[in-house]
């Protein structure tokens, strides 16, 4: 019997998502213990790590797969009495040894995106269907044990061929909650699973446990808990979100235009089952999500950000985010812990430049809760239900070999075996008084699908409720919520809650984040039902959720991997920056790259700044590590050869040089070329701007460039008396730069636009700009004539002129609001590209 307290705080931890949003956990709440194993690989925490990181660990070799399997299987033995998981793929170690050797075939080279996963080990619900010599596919019913299938699910094979290694299949609600009315989280096969939070410590599992919520519990205990890097779920209603949100993990329900193909899985309904991953991380709910929804025989993985669908907002314009308070507010009056945190949530969002926070109500909110719409979802789920079985049965099983054949038989079976599939309660539990629904004996939504007439997916009735709810969930629904004349780009709201529902009637994709914690003393109901909620010490999350279409789900990822986590221009713990040094037509560059970034992916040339004749590699790394830290955005540093002695364009053609080096090696450092951009402060932002004109010239497209408070202007050498007590770079450093680099040739007729970019006539072709300078810089009227003349030429720009804000304003004052907000801005503006 496990005792005590075991939260997946270490989850937590890990995520790079609302960290800062979510409240200190309780204090006596401690991480699992991580158990002994029988491998000598050394391997993280497994209630940390994330796939990213167990992929570098098993590149360098600090680990391998086998090692790493054997501890999640010692895992599972030991925490067996939660019922997370059911059944142990017997052929584990040997697969994942298969992927080692595939390993070492490859001698150290980068993984091809084919192999995404090599090594990683993961779970699957019951209800997904795995290769039958790896164990049976269930739902959590005796009554298909002896089924055979005819081959794994499309899905688990996909996350097969990326060289995942199946570990087994997890616990779930019996057929996802079709099979009656019963307490969530039970299956005959697996029993009843055990939320991870207690009353205190000293909290066994037979004094009660909390509600895990939805039918894919299983599989987001497991994560939880470290039992696997990732696991798989299904949505009908609620199933991903809801125990996600309640096991503090991530959890990615995908909408229409992101959904994977669902054959193989046990269906409920045809129309509303979804397949997504339940992780520690968004970054990699994203690296299973592309792997899972790609059709057969994709080479190259799509872009982390697509451009989309409709006009895209200007950056100045911010992220919309959508806050329905009758979807909230209205239905969570009793849940105050939930309503408090999110108020907080909002707002700290709400003093973020990069984030537009608009209360929009959803219009028809009564109609998509009304008892109509949830009598035409049990009509379509019940005449879909017995389709989907009857076909899943003689379309992906061996039907000579199973007798269960239909809908009928399993009913029939479950009559037959009475102690087995429907046993009788009721059970006291936490002291409270036995209650007679409180049973597992129902099978009444089984019988209910099993005795419409099968008409197929023409039948009238069947298809005037799934039309109606096309048209109350999305048509007159969250249609206009996203993309009408106020549309918002992202909705946000507590998991708990409609949220899921409104998610699954619409079909637009939805991810949970963790944002807090019931109070330890909350008080359980004298007559609450088990499994209980809400429980104290229990997680809730805070849901995003976009309009339909692939690259909405991109633009969803986006906010929620990148976004979110940088209030006011603060992070959560940095994690590790790897680090290269390179070398090119006779200097130094280093390549700072982060080993969760999604590949190919974006970078930046950095242009280093000092005014033209200072600074290096030393001084700025610890400034370009941060962006890398914060973005995920790979940089490329330059050490700029600068004036006297390089005087002239040489730092520009430095900077074009190893732009053309990092475009030459993009696919050994897994760069997508049409997303580079250029990017320097002071100095290095008339060199990086001159590096651009260099660019296009030579027919190279860049994707935008970057200009902190920018040296663009060898003529801004007479003081303006009202800057002159504020210039922190004054005019005399100013001259002295911009002498060393053009000599007596300063101010006159033939300076290049190349050293000096204000001097450029012509600035059609150049890309997308975003240029940042204080009020009291002398670099701000030519900051401002330079966005005025791309502006003419039709190129974007970002202009913000922050107010008494002086030249090095983010090195001198960093704790200031003007700094936050315009690192905020900086951090959007990079995390977009």
């Amino acid at each position: 019997m496990v005792r005590g307290v075991v939260p997946s705080l270490a989850a937590f931890a890990s995520l790079l998502a609302l960290t800062l949003a979510a409240p200190a956990p309780p204090l006596q709440h401690a991480f699992l213990s991580t158990p002994s194993s029988s491998s000598a690989s050394p391997i993280p925490r497994l209630e940390e790590a994330s796939i990213s990181q167990l992929l570098e660990g098993l590149a360098s070799g600090v680990i391998t797969s086998e090692g790493l399997t054997q501890r999640y299987l010692d895992r599972i033995n030991i925490f067996d009495d939660i019922r997370a998981t059911l059944s142990i793929n017997p052929f584990a170690i040997r697969s994942a040894r298969e992927a080692d050797s595939k390993r070492r075939e490859l001698g150290g080279a980068p993984l091809p995106a084919q192999l995404a996963l090599l090594g990683i080990p993961f779970l699957v619900k019951d209800n997904i269907a795995i290769p039958d010599e790896a164990g049976p596919t269930t739902a959590g019913s005796y009554a298909l044990v002896n089924t055979t299938v005819i081959g794994p699910s499309t899905v688990v094979q996909r996350l097969l061929d990326a060289g995942a290694v199946l570990l087994g299949t997890t616990n779930l609600d019996e057929f996802a909650q079709a099979k009656g009315d019963h307490p969530w989280g039970w299956s005959a096969r697996g029993g009843q699973m055990h939320s991870i939070y207690g009353t205190s410590e000293d909290a066994t599992l037979d004094e009660g446990y909390g509600d895990v919520c939805g039918s894919s519990g299983g599989s987001a205990l497991s994560i939880a808990l470290g039992l696997a890097a990732f696991s798989l779920g299904t949505q009908t209603g609620v199933s991903i979100v809801c125990p996600a949100g309640r096991s503090g993990i991530v959890g990615l329900k995908p909408g229409r235009g992101g959904m994977s193909p669902m054959g193989g899985v046990i269906p409920i309904s045809k129309h509303l089952d979804v397949v997504g991953p339940l992780t520690r991380t968004v970054a990699d709910a994203e690296i299973v999500w592309r792997i899972i929804k790609h059709p057969a025989g994709w080479s190259d993985p799509e872009l982390p950000l697509a451009s989309r669908g409709r006009a895209p907002r200007l950056p100045s314009q911010g992220i919309r985010i959508g806050v329905p308070k009758n979807v909230f507010w209205d239905r969570l009056d009793d849940m105050p812990p939930i309503t408090e945190s999110f108020s907080s949530f909002l707002a700290i969002l709400s003093l973020d430049s990069r984030f537009s926070v608009v209360y929009k109500e959803v219009a028809n909110i009564s109609a998509m809760t009304s008892d109509s719409t949830f009598a035409n979802v049990s009509t379509v789920t019940s005449h879909e239900l017995k389709m989907g079985l009857n076909h899943y049965f003689n379309n992906w099983t061996i039907t000579a070999t199973s007798y269960i054949h239909t809908l009928s038989d399993i009913i029939n079976f479950n009559l037959a075996h009475r102690s087995l599939e429907l046993p009788a309660g009721p059970f006291a539990v936490l002291g409270h008084p036995p209650r007679d629904d409180e049973s597992y004996s129902d099978q009444s939504f089984l019988l209910k699908s099993n005795s419409l007439e099968e008409a197929g997916w023409k039948n009238g009735t069947y298809r005037a409720a799934k039309d109606t709810l096309e048209r109350v969930g999305w048509t007159e629904g969250l249609e206009e919520y996203f993309l009408g004349e106020d549309g918002v780009d992202i909705m946000l709201v507590p998991t708990e809650g409609i949220s899921g529902g409104l998610a699954s009637l619409s079909a637009v994709p939805q991810i949970t984040l963790p944002l807090g914690f019931y109070p330890s003393n909350y008080t359980i109901e004298a007559n609450a039902t088990w499994p209980l909620y809400p429980y104290p010490n229990m997680p809730f999350g805070i849901s995003l959720m976009a309009a339909r279409g692939h690259e909405e789900h991109e633009f969803l990822l986006h906010v929620a991997r990148q976004a979110l986590i940088y209030f006011l221009g603060q992070s959560p713990p940095a994690p590790d920056v790897k680090t290269e040094t390179f070398s090119t037509a006779g200097f130094e560059m280093r390549w700072y790259t982060l080993p969760s970034a999604a590949v190919p992916g974006p970078a930046i040339v950095y242009a280093h700044g000092g005014g033209r004749i200072s600074g290096g590699l030393k001084e700025y790394e610890p400034l370009v590590k941060s962006y890398v830290q914060r973005t995920g955005v790979p940089f490329l540093l330059v050490d700029i050869s600068l004036a006297p002695e390089h005087p002239g364009a040489k730092p520009s053609e430095d900077c074009f040089a190893a732009l053309q080096w990092l475009i030459s090696n993009a696919t050994r450092l897994q760069v997508d070329t049409a997303r580079i951009s250029l990017m320097g402060d002071s100095g290095g932002g008339g060199i990086a701007a001159g590096t651009v004109i260099l660019a296009r010239d030579a027919g190279i497209a860049l994707a935008t460039q970057i200009l902190i408070y920018p040296m663009l202007d060898d003529r801004t050498t007479i003081p303006l008396e009202a800057l002159v007590p504020f210039a922190t770079w004054d005019y005399a450093k100013n001259y002295t730069g911009w002498h060393a680099s053009l000599g007596d040739s300063i101010g006159g007729p033939d300076v290049s636009p190349i050293v000096a970019p204000a001097r450029l006539k012509d600035f059609v072709g150049l890309p997308q700009t975003y240029i940042e300078c204080g009020e009291l810089d002398i670099f701000c009227v030519e900051s401002v004539e330079y966005a005025k003349q791309l502006m003419l030429a039709g190129v974007g720009c970002e202009l913000h002129i922050h107010p008494k804000a002086m030249h090095g304003y983010d090195m001198i004052a960093q704790k200031s609001a003007v700094t936050k907000r315009a690192v905020a801005d900086r951090l959007r503006f990079i995390s977009a590209l």
